[in-house]
C-alpha cells in the first residue's frame, strides 16, 4: 500500500471497545458515512520508495504480539500538510 499516511502502519486487533469507540467518535463528529474503519497504528508518515520500506519491515518483523491499554486519545485538527495540524484536546478513556 502506497499511501503517505499509511507508509509505515500496525493493524490493530478488531476488538469491540475499539470498535465502540469508532462507532461513538462516527456518531460524535457525524462521520457515519466514512469509509469503513481499519483499526491501525501508523508508525511513519512518508513518502519512501517500496525498497526502503521493505528493509525497515524486514528490521522490525511483520507480526507483533504486543497488548497495551489506552487510557486516552489525543484529539487533532488536521488541516493542510501535517506541519499545520494541532493538537485541540484529550479525552480519557475508561478502562
Amino acid at each position: 500500500m502506497d499511501e503517505y499516511f499509511r507508509c509505515l502502519f500496525v493493524r490493530v486487533a478488531t476488538t469491540h471497545p475499539i470498535m465502540k469507540a469508532n462507532k461513538v467518535a462516527r456518531a460524535v463528529f457525524s462521520l457515519e458515512k466514512q469509509p469503513a474503519f481499519m483499526p491501525h497504528l501508523s508508525l511513519l508518515y512518508a513518502d519512501l520508495p517500496s525498497g526502503v520500506k521493505e528493509r525497515i519491515v524486514a528490521s522490525l518483523g511483520r507480526r507483533f504480539e504486543l497488548e497495551f491499554k489506552v487510557s486516552g486519545v489525543h484529539l487533532y485538527l488536521i488541516k493542510g500538510e501535517p506541519a499545520a495540524w494541532r493538537r485541540v484536546g484529550r479525552c480519557g478513556l475508561r478502562l
